[in-house]
């Protein structure tokens, strides 16, 4: 492992990394504190400190600047490159304190100067130092890496301003878009890049600020997190991170959507203070903080609404965590798919956030254990799609508590809204508290949604069967907002009766929720009206999950999910409703339709040339869904699986996974297409051949029409 640092920071960094095990090139110019002079002694202090441990180490006293020379340095003396900190140059500003007196000095060592002032020069030996040496250290290693991890060092300047710092805050915020932009690049050869903004003291400030102080900065309290951002079992990437004095945070932009209901109170100024000092503003906005927190008390039955922020990114994630595979999801996995679509159950995303107010919500003469408490059933009525991007806002009542005898439930209706508030979604969580009923309350309620038993006397009319991964639970919990140790940790889900963690619930949802619109409405998600379900046992990560389902005449398909290797019913007394027509009466109506349709004889056909061509599966390796339409109404579905076995033609949607390209064409056309009466790209121009989808499938589709030209 090599790695470039500079003193103060630097040395922290190097000697733990040395402590470590890795071996290290120390590089540091050798400046002055004031920028000006050199000396190769840091260097070479450090050095000799990190073998006297019976470390590796050799020195450098380049500039950052000259790149290319560091890490030549770096390859030449250990072969390879695995940690690259892009620590500062002489112009670091490493504390800054609210003291007038200081602050003119540290302006003064630090080079700084009022915009006005600032010359060209001033801005070239900022930018050169901080920003072209990163750049050109990294760029001189990049090719070199392969699974490594770089850091860069921003500053409070960086982020937040400061007064005489135009140039050096400047090049500190462009480090993070830096970092930001490798974290992307380098994601797919798993190199990792994150910022650090440190608060450290250093030999730039030794001289003028109190010992005391000086001590509880010191970067030694800094470097842990160094250490662990890029040890190899750390996954963040892109991320920015405050360190101080043994205290660590990451940072996130607030959105405005975030301020929008407290507006009002912001610009309040009725209530307004005057200050004669910094000291004076900062001690009364630590007062204002604590005061906010004690503020959040929650009072019986009342919530305050929480806000959530997503992107494509976070949506895709939550898709990934409840199952959705590239070859049959793309559309819920693909940001710049045709019909990228955010999955419905996202929605229990945003609502995750009332976790901390239900910890803290207190009843009369209600003991809530929250050891005891289990996600008995779940409700969602879903009034709107969700936007792939944007600002959501829940919020929350509590509808009525009932007693169980030895429990109680509480009802907590969620209400979805977005940025417009418009409603997306409502729903209601029946929370189960365990030895903590006969309190004298009411043992039903009008409020509650009441779940419906599945048919006892007839087989499902459709069951689909998926193995989870035995990493499931990993992989949900960092996506779907519950952390609760019991789905990660051996120990402690021992200790609460499982052999081993459980997969949430939720996620369990996720899966059939899925199962559902994969068979129902596989290519519009945004078809699901409600859903209503019962936990009834938990599921073990890596068992399988098996979604028994039953279509009713009233357009409700009422189902039920079991783990194959028990038989246990785990998701039970379930219900979900579609937009599409499910009714039985409908089915009929449809069925005498369809056997007039003229292009079955086609597929007939296609299917019987599939048999004598077993070449074409390997060729194409695509799933087509074909919508046969008459006077603009859907007639039948066909499905050409040429991607799995020998392939495969048959009546209705694909059964496994999702088709690549969806063709709708009139029942004729479709005949006209087959026979070579109707060109396909001029269908397509003229409107009569729609695609959705992978539009570039369609291609080898044609491949397989030419090679068996029809006899209708």
């Amino acid at each position: 492992m090599t790695f470039f640092c500079f003193q103060g920071l630097g040395r922290e960094y190097a000697l733990l990394f040395a402590k470590r095990g890795a071996s290290v090139i120390v590089n540091d110019l050798g400046s002055s504190p004031t920028g000006d002079g050199k000396t190769v002694l840091a260097a070479d202090d450090v050095v000799q400190q990190i073998k006297s441990l019976g470390g590796i180490a050799v020195a450098n006293y380049d500039s950052v600047e000259n790149g290319e020379n560091l890490v030549k340095a770096a390859i030449e003396k250990f072969g390879r490159i695995d940690v690259i900190v892009n620590n500062a140059g002489f112009v670091l500003k490493s504390l800054y304190f609210c003291l007038s007196k200081l602050t003119m000095s540290v302006f003064s060592i630090l080079r700084d100067k009022q915009f006005k002032n600032l010359t060209d020069g001033d801005w070239n030996v900022i930018f050169n130092v901080h920003v072209k040496g990163a750049f050109q250290i990294v760029k001189a290693a990049w090719h070199h890496m392969c699974a490594q991890k770089i850091i860069f060092t921003s500053s409070n300047s960086g982020i937040y301003g400061n007064f005489g710092q135009v140039n050096y805050s400047s090049a500190k915020a462009a480090l993070v878009g830096f970092s930001k932009s490798l974290a992307k690049e380098g994601q797919k050869y798993n190199i990792f890049s994150n910022v650090i903004v440190p608060t450290a003291s250093s030999r730039l400030t030794k001289s003028i600020i109190p010992e005391e102080i000086f001590e509880k900065f010191d970067p030694r309290f800094v470097a842990p997190i160094v250490a662990y951002l890029c040890h190899e079992s750390c996954p963040e990437n892109g991320g920015v991170f405050e360190a101080a004095g043994g205290w660590f945070g990451k940072r996130k932009d607030a959105l405005s959507c975030f301020l929008k209901d407290s507006w009002s109170d912001i610009t309040d100024m009725s209530k307004s203070q005057n200050f004669e000092t910094v000291q004076d503003e900062c001690f009364d906005l630590v007062q204002q903080i604590n005061i906010s927190q004690k503020a959040e008390e929650i009072q019986e039955g009342h919530f305050k609404p929480t806000k959530y922020a997503y992107t494509p990114k976070d949506a895709i994630l939550y898709a990934i965590s409840i199952g959705a595979t590239v070859d049959k999801h793309l559309h819920v996995l693909y940001e710049n798919h045709d019909n990228f679509t955010v999955f419905p159950l996202f929605a229990v995303v945003p609502c995750s956030s009332i976790s901390k107010q239900l910890i803290d919500l207190t009843i009369p003469n209600i003991n809530l254990d929250f050891t005891k408490l289990l996600h008995g059933e779940q409700y969602f009525e879903f009034k709107k799609t969700f936007k792939s991007s944007g600002c959501l806002t829940t919020h929350y009542k509590l509808a009525d508590v009932l007693d169980k005898g030895d429990s109680a439930i509480l009802l907590l209706n969620v209400e979805i809204t977005d940025e417009n508030n418009e409603t997306l979604a409502v729903g209601q969580y029946s929370l189960f508290f365990r030895g903590t009923g006969n309190f004298g309350g009411q043992r039903e309620s009008k409020l509650e949604i009441k779940t419906a038993q599945v048919p006892r006397d007839r087989k499902p009319d459709f069951v689909v069967e998926e193995k989870t991964d035995k990493n499931q639970a990993a992989l949900y919990r960092q996506t779907g907002g519950d952390y609760n140790p019991i789905h990660i940790d051996p120990a402690l889900a021992q200790f609460s009766g499982f052999s081993k963690p459980i997969l949430h619930g939720l996620c369990t949802l996720g899966y059939a929720a899925r199962h559902l619109l994969d068979t129902f409405s596989p290519n519009d998600y945004s078809q699901l009206k409600t859903l209503k379900v019962r936990f009834t046992k938990p599921v073990l990560p890596g068992q399988t999950l098996v979604t028994e389902m039953w279509r009713n005449d009233d357009g409700c398909v009422q189902f039920q999910t079991k783990v194959k290797e028990s038989g246990q019913v785990v998701i039970g007394n379930a219900f979900a409703t579609c937009f599409l027509s499910t009714a039985k009466s409908d089915i009929k109506r449809e069925s005498s339709l369809k056997s007039q349709i003229k292009s079955r004889q086609v597929f007939d056909q296609l299917k019987e040339r599939l048999s004598k061509d077993p070449n074409v599966v390997e060729q194409v390796q695509a799933i087509y869904l074909w919508i046969i339409t008459q006077n603009g109404e859907e007639m039948s579905r066909f499905t050409i699986d040429l991607k799995n076995g020998k392939g495969y033609i048959y009546e209705g949607n694909p059964k496994n996974e999702s088709a690549g390209v969806t063709m709708t064409i009139d029942d004729q056309d479709m005949v006209d297409l087959i026979a070579g009466k109707l060109n396909s790209q001029k269908a397509f121009m003229a409107g009569k051949l729609k695609l959705k989808g992978n539009i570039m499938l369609s291609q080898k589709l044609q491949r397989f029409f030419n090679n068996n030209p029809s006899k209708l």
